[in-house]
């Protein structure tokens, strides 16, 4: 919720759509155009990592973004090999999601 709040002060009327597990998040991602996705690491019945792979396996190629508690390098490592193309760490710094939206939203 703390994202949607953001992404509505960083962008003029920003289109969010949210989905409530990993599944729900493929079955939006795999059914409408997004150009950026912030996928949470930590959802009911199928992570992140588990959804990120799901859409790359479909061909999907919009830039995923993961959001995640874990700081660590290694957890970085495992976002990208997952197919993540980048990772923001929580809480949510402003300036790293705008840089973030700047780097991945052309």
């Amino acid at each position: 919720m703390l994202a949607t709040e953001l992404l509505q002060q960083l962008m003029e009327n920003p289109q969010i759509t949210l989905a409530e597990n990993g599944i729900e998040a493929i079955e939006k991602a795999m059914s409408e155009a997004f150009d950026l996705i912030f996928m949470d690491i930590k959802m009911p019945r199928m992570d992140g990592f588990a959804a990120t792979k799901a859409l790359r396996a479909n061909g999907l190629s919009t830039p995923i973004i993961a959001l995640t508690a874990n700081a660590t390098s290694e957890e970085r490592e495992k976002c990208l090999q997952s197919g993540l193309d980048d990772y923001l760490t929580k809480p949510i710094e402003v300036k790293l999601l705008r840089a973030l939206i700047d780097k991945w939203v052309t």
